[in-house]
């Protein structure tokens, strides 16, 4: 009786243990970490394209020519004027160089050139001078000879530039060093000696220089009007005299010098 007594006790133990066990409150659960705020990502600023890389300007070889500060003769401009631009431009930029000969096409008697159609060739050489160095007018004479320049050293080919319909353009060919003789004559001289021979007055001609020779050719052609006149002229022509000094005008208003009286003059 006293082993069921105690089976009885440890089941009813058992039983209010689970009991206990039943009634107890859940453990409270945690409450969830807020999350940390998001830091803003960092945008980087927009990257500008590159700029596009400008090609380097091309160097003109000592062979060229600066046609680029060759100005566009107007129409009443002679042929000598343009000539003489373009001796100054090439003293300055070239002064190795030297005009070796000039074709005016379609040129006037007045010296200039047919509007729309006319043409100014101009062919430079080296000029042949003490060991190919180019003299300088400005030197005294017998002062010492200076060094060649690089740019007479290094030049193999010379230019040839030509005007035509508003525009200087350039070629080149071969350099040789030639002897050369100065010009007495212009193109409106040599205009007055054809006409003298016979030229038509109103045309327009083809007139040629040559300083390697000191000749000058004049060609007036017109096949539909039958005209062929061609000549061959030396440069030989005489300096325009100077037009006389006039004496200064009398000033009206200057007052007339003082003689005295001629009465109180001893004789």
């Amino acid at each position: 009786m006293r082993a069921l007594a105690g089976v009885v006790l440890l089941v009813a133990a058992c039983s209010d243990k689970r009991a206990d066990e039943a009634v107890k409150p859940p453990e409270p659960v945690a409450a969830p970490k807020r999350p940390e705020p998001v830091k803003p990502v960092e945008v980087a600023p927009p990257v500008e394209p590159p700029k596009p890389v400008e090609p380097p300007k091309p160097v003109a070889p000592p062979n060229a020519f600066a046609i680029d500060k060759l100005a566009i003769p107007s129409e009443t401009a002679t042929v000598e004027t343009t000539l003489d631009h373009v001796r100054e431009v090439m003293r300055t930029t070239a002064p190795e160089l030297a005009i070796r000969d000039f074709t005016a096409h379609y040129v006037r008697r007045n010296g200039t050139l047919l509007p729309g159609s006319g043409r100014i060739d101009v062919t430079f050489v080296l000029p042949d001078g003490v060991d190919g160095i180019v003299d300088d007018p400005s030197r005294p004479t017998g002062a010492p000879i200076p060094e060649p320049t690089q740019a007479e050293k290094q030049r193999d080919r010379c230019p040839v530039i030509q005007l035509q319909k508003g525009a200087w353009s350039v070629r080149d060919r071969s350099c040789i060093k030639l002897r050369l003789v100065g010009t007495k004559c212009s193109v409106a001289a040599i205009w007055d000696k054809a006409i003298a021979d016979g030229a038509p007055a109103d045309a327009v001609a083809i007139v040629e220089r040559n300083q390697q020779t000191g000749s000058w050719s004049f060609k007036v052609t017109d096949k539909l009007r039958g005209v062929a006149f061609s000549r061959f002229y030396p440069d030989v022509c005489e300096p325009k005299p100077a037009p006389p000094i006039k004496p200064p005008k009398a000033n009206p208003y200057a007052p007339e010098p003082d003689l005295g009286n001629p009465f109180d003059r001893k004789f």
